[in-house]
């Protein structure tokens, strides 16, 4: 008797947690009720005869001595695997096989064979392979090469899952301990190891390690570039230590032509090796990235070091082109953060990939337009509205430095939240200035604006107050902001609740007619959702997602917004709720804000509970008004 897959999960996410798991979260994370989680942990430790999982006040937690023992006895878990992955590892050692074998040997029904090789085939597609079923025969056609970028895209998703990553990563490759491998590439460099990135040299082993796993299918020697690198002899010495260190895997000679070049080209990319043979030319990248960085920079507003960034986006894509001719993995484990923690950021990421990718036809996945945004937060940043700075004007008398140490005290403590309009000797000067409030060391005599009153030593006291008087104006003008970001942002036409969808496909569908039909938007915008979304998914942190227009083609700039009754799939993950903007220029400055508020407040997994819960608009829009505002209450004071 052996775990189902969703038990194993359990026991994943608790071992990769590390601590203690509330029960209420730890269903919601496995989509299952609480009393369902209980009945699973029950039977995990009924199974074992000993309690691998316990509970205290504090959730959940492994027994961590039972799962050592349970680990050295070979857990008896059944396969982590969702059918289509499992029927596509099976599919990848052969090019034909009959459909009731690949059912009998995935333990899967022949109607969900048939069901999973059509939604495997544009999966293959995008790697240069075809998948057909003819009657009882299912076909994959490919090199190789393709076979293994198949399997390198499965460990990245592996990689990308939110629970039981580890484990699926060790059934994708049963033969072959990254560690070892990691280890390997160490002994085979010696003391002529790179400083290279931790992203580089993750890919690197994880390359390798996939490469090891299919060593039983050799690659052939013609489909590997030959031309020499600088650090060839590096890594020529990488791939003996790797025949050494697995015995067991038989390296052909042209597996041994295609790690060497493998190796050569991941250290070759940390000092700008050049591009494969067959590639574009150096002169046409370099004008099509400075093309296109430059109609970035209009499109979004920015503000940036042109030249540097049009430098770094070059060296970029020119090593874009050598990952994409030799490595069959390619992963950057900071997409996630940089998605979740600067989208707006991303969004201009994904504009600068999609324009470079159409200009030189190579394709651009999720994990480089994230390196895309590191250079862009390096050498651009987009226009600060000034929406959140105070307008102060100081009253101080002229007494040696006073005026001047005054000023420095004051911008020193509230730099980041006010901008001086100006500094005067009386409430009357102050009164012609135009300012929100006045910070006066001489009283508020005559004054009709609000006015903070101080000694003219600035005590810690005078400081509190004036902290309060910013806070408070900052506080009124975000629930302005915030009541007119709404009004103009939400419409009540376009808020659907508990209705249902199969998947992303169907909700994009339906929104964009929905835009369409009130006149939000022009009739091609569901083409430009959809080429958004083929970029990189728009669903984040496996709760909502975030669908728009790739370009701001909206006639007026709005949100529609679906929440189901049950979750909606939206490419590898599960949505709850569904927030579809519809973007234009006029209003790009006050949209950006909303939007950057609105993804913060969802990343939180209470409030986001709290938001979905609201079945009508008006509680929506009403607790979309309360949250605004309190964060920014809350750190102000």
């Amino acid at each position: 008797m052996s775990f189902t897959e969703r038990e194993t999960l359990v026991i994943e996410v608790l071992r990769e947690a590390g601590r203690p798991i509330v029960g209420a979260h730890l269903a919601d994370l496995l989509g299952i009720s609480p009393r369902t989680l209980r009945y699973d942990i029950g039977r995990i430790n009924r199974l074992r005869g000993i309690p691998l999982i316990e509970s205290d006040a504090a959730g959940y937690c492994l027994n961590q001595v039972a799962y050592g023992q349970a680990l050295g006895e070979a857990l008896p878990v059944s396969s982590v695997l969702e059918d289509d992955e499992r029927l596509l590892v099976h599919l990848l050692d052969r090019t034909s096989v009959d459909l009731y074998d690949a059912a009998r040997d995935c333990y899967l029904s022949e109607s969900a064979v048939r069901s999973a090789a059509s939604r495997l085939a544009p999966r293959v597609a995008v790697h240069g392979m075809s998948l057909s079923v003819n009657g009882s025969r299912i076909e994959m056609d490919g090199t190789e090469l393709q076979r293994r970028r198949v399997l390198g895209g499965l460990v990245r998703e592996a990689g990308n899952a939110s629970i039981g990553g580890e484990w699926r990563l060790r059934r994708l490759l049963p033969d072959v301990d990254p560690g070892a491998v990691e280890a390997a590439v160490v002994r085979g460099l010696g003391e002529e190891l790179p400083a290279s990135d931790d992203i580089a040299w993750q890919n690197l082993v994880l390359n390798l390690a996939i490469c090891l796993q299919r060593a039983e299918h050799p690659v052939d020697a013609a489909e590997v570039d030959q031309t020499p690198q600088r650090t060839w002899s590096q890594s020529g010495r990488v791939v003996d230590e790797i025949v050494r260190a697995f015995p067991s895997r038989p390296i052909s000679a042209g597996d041994r032509a295609y790690l060497r070049r493998l190796v050569a080209v991941v250290l070759d990319n940390q000092s700008g090796a050049d591009v494969p043979r067959g590639s574009v030319d150096d002169a046409v990248v370099s004008a099509v990235v400075a093309g296109a960085v430059d109609d970035c920079i209009r499109h979004f507003d920015l503000r940036a070091q042109r030249d540097r960034l049009v430098e770094s986006i070059i060296d970029h894509t020119r090593r874009l082109f050598a990952r994409k001719a030799t490595l069959v993995y390619f992963r950057n484990g900071l997409r996630e953060s940089l998605r979740t923690r600067s989208p707006y950021l991303y969004d201009v990421a994904v504009y600068l990939a999609h324009q470079i990718s159409s200009a030189l036809a190579v394709p651009v996945t999720d994990d480089e337009i994230s390196l895309f945004a590191i250079y862009l937060g390096l050498y651009a940043q987009e226009r600060e509205d000034g929406a959140d700075l105070v307008a102060v004007t100081l009253v101080c008398p002229r007494y040696q430095t006073l005026q001047e140490w005054l000023l420095a005290r004051v911008v020193e403590q509230f730099g980041e939240k006010i901008t001086i309009v100006d500094v005067t000797t009386t409430i009357a000067a102050a009164e012609a200035t135009d300012c929100e409030l006045i910070v006066s060391a001489l009283g508020s005599a005559g004054a009709t604006r609000p006015v903070a009153e101080i000694s003219a030593i600035c005590s810690d006291q005078d400081l509190d107050t004036v902290r309060a008087k910013v806070t408070a104006i900052r506080d009124a003008r975000l629930r302005g902001r915030t009541a007119s970001a709404l009004a103009r942002f939400l419409d009540p036409r376009l808020f659907f609740a508990d209705v249902q969808f199969r998947d992303s496909e169907e909700v994009i569908d339906f929104l964009c007619e929905r835009l369409i039909a009130t006149g939000k938007v022009p009739a091609g915008y569901t083409e430009s959702v959809r080429l958004r979304e083929a970029y990189s998914s728009t669903a984040f942190a496996h709760r909502f997602a975030v669908p728009h227009s790739m370009e701001f083609i909206a006639h007026e700039a709005v949100i529609a917004v679906l929440i189901p009754r049950s979750p909606i799939r939206w490419g590898d993950a599960e949505v709850a709720l569904v927030l579809m903007l519809a973007l234009n220029e006029d209003d790009l400055v006050d949209f950006t804000w909303f939007y950057q508020q609105l993804v913060y407040l969802l990343g939180d997994p209470q409030l986001f509970a709290e938001l979905r819960a609201k079945r009508d608009f008006a509680s929506f829009s009403d607790y979309l008004a309360d949250q605004f505002v309190r964060p920014r209450r809350t750190s102000s004071s």
